[in-house]
């Protein structure tokens, strides 16, 4: 225990911080989430210009194969919209969630 802190602030200090750190993890789950997408949107539109699979694979330091499965996976992605941040109404809020977007962005994008 601390000096001059009772043991009940401090277990309300580390409640607090439990809290902070638990919607933290959620932040950063949606954030993998979101980078996955956009990893892969990246990998198509770099091998749409031409950029072979071997060269993304030395320039981003992964697997050949792993570049493949990338993009096999990729057609299931649906395009962005002009105007929105994301393909769909949960990609939309994987934003939100991740810190991307306001909620007046959020409202905005889901509401047109």
């Amino acid at each position: 225990m601390g000096i001059g802190v009772g043991c009940d602030q401090e277990e309300n200090m580390n409640a607090i911080n439990i809290n902070w750190e638990t919607n933290h993890a959620k932040k950063l789950r949606a954030r993998i989430a979101i980078d996955h997408i956009d990893l892969k949107r990246t990998l198509v539109r770099l091998t749409e210009a031409g950029v072979s699979q071997m060269q993304l694979s030395r320039a981003l330091g992964i697997s050949q194969p792993t570049i493949s499965s990338n993009l096999k996976t990729a057609v299931r992605i649906p395009p962005v919209k002009p105007g929105f941040s994301g393909a769909d109404p949960y990609e939309i809020s994987q934003r939100f969630a991740a810190g991307e977007l306001t909620q007046a962005q959020l409202l905005d994008e889901l509401l047109r």
